[in-house]
């Protein structure tokens, strides 16, 4: 298995890409709209990013009692840009602070749930989540020079 250290900086990187492309739209509500013929916000992917992390890392590895609300995440109603960076700081401070303890003691063994309905290494339900993570950031960076171009 690579470097645990590795994979958080992954991680982190992302999500301070993701704080920066929200602190980035020209105005609060463009993070809310929809661009013509997609279903979901910039806000919503991001809550959805948010709801994946806290779920797959915070309640299944770190015990953080999150309860995730998989649809709420795509309907949510907006919340202001500072809530959502807030949310965004928390998830990025449990994956630099409290995942690396738990990659290291855990270094080699699978995931303790089933990951897409099967079983894998720990390592590579990160990796999968490093890829799930940069996919929508790069969407999310591409709705934002759109909506902030009309």
């Amino acid at each position: 298995m690579t470097d645990p250290d590795n994979l958080c900086i992954e991680l982190s990187t992302f999500l301070q890409q993701l704080e920066n492309e929200i602190e980035s739209f020209s105005t609060e509500s463009k993070i809310w709209e929809r661009p013509v013929g997609i279903n979901n916000s910039p806000g919503n992917i991001t809550l959805h990013i948010i709801g994946n992390l806290q779920h797959w890392i915070g309640a299944f590895l770190l015990n953080n009692n999150y309860k995730r609300n998989r649809p709420l995440e795509f309907s949510s109603d907006p919340i202001s840009r500072d809530e959502l960076l807030t949310m965004l700081k928390q998830t990025r401070l449990m994956i630099e602070q409290e995942l690396p303890p738990y990659l290291v003691l855990h270094k080699g063994e699978t995931y303790p749930q089933p990951f897409d309905n099967k079983t894998i290494s720990l390592y590579g339900a990160m990796t999968h989540l490093i890829a799930h993570l940069g996919y929508h950031c790069g969407q999310i960076n591409y709705f934002r020079k759109l909506l902030d171009s009309k």
